[in-house]
């Protein structure tokens, strides 16, 4: 692991905004979901109780991400069911698995960095194993398909990584699902509308007063304006979409 000064990080950061179109917002994310993570590997966090200090410097918002996260972990079932991984290779059904980067960790019995380190290659190589559609949840949600086909969402924000958010997630997949879309397009369009659903919610409340039920709410506008003006949608919300 390589360690930067404070002179070296904040270059690193002026570069990323600068250079690359990056906020600030979104790498305040990135740097408080990393330690949560290794939080969660190396402790625990559920029935537990934390103290957060901030060190000097611009670490204010770092540790409000880490608290927001460790107070929203919700339930486990993926951790359970990645004890006996073996359940998921013998369904006979199609599988959807909706994992954040700690689980996944334990789907693939690997350590969260290996999981943030190799999103992609990771993605591939679980989804083609269990033969199941994984959405590994985070920044740019990744959509594996079981053919090693991967996909990556740019809908969303920072807000959303709230309690009962993963909840709306699964309901939305459902609802594509069931509104006719094959499993692949169910599984792609509810990710992106999980997440345009958040970024209307953000457009009117601002990110920090997003809760699940907002992206609830938000969903069937979020529905219409992806059928009526999806073009409109792409240009305002995120510039543009390719498929590589």
């Amino acid at each position: 692991m390589k360690i930067s000064t404070v002179e070296q990080m904040r270059n690193l950061d002026k570069s990323a905004i600068e250079n690359f179109g990056i906020t600030q917002e979104f790498l305040m994310e990135n740097a408080g979901e990393a330690v949560y993570f290794v939080i969660l590997q190396e402790y625990g966090v559920k029935n537990k109780k934390f103290v957060l200090f901030c060190g000097i410097g611009n670490n204010g918002g770092d540790g409000l991400v880490v608290a927001r996260k460790i107070h929203s972990t919700g339930g486990d079932g993926i951790t359970a069911i990645s004890v006996d991984i073996k359940l998921i290779k013998e369904r006979q059904s199609p599988t959807i698995l909706t994992p954040h980067p700690g689980e996944m960790a334990r789907i693939a019995h690997v350590t969260v960095n290996e999981v943030l380190e190799n999103r992609i290659s990771l993605v591939q190589k679980e989804a083609k194993s269990l033969n199941a559609y994984i959405v590994l949840k985070g920044a740019h949600s990744l959509i594996g398909y079981p053919d090693e086909m991967v996909f990556v969402n740019v809908s969303g924000n920072s807000g959303m990584a709230t309690a009962g958010s993963g909840d709306v997630l699964t309901g939305t997949i459902a609802a594509m699902y069931g509104l006719g879309l094959c499993l692949e397009d169910a599984v792609r369009t509810g990710v992106f509308l999980h997440g345009f659903s958040g970024d209307l919610a953000a457009e009117e409340k601002g990110e920090d007063g997003i809760t699940a039920q907002d992206i609830l709410d938000y969903l069937p506008f979020a529905l219409k304006r992806y059928r009526d003006e999806y073009d409109e949608v792409v240009a305002h919300f995120y510039k543009s979409l390719y498929v590589v």
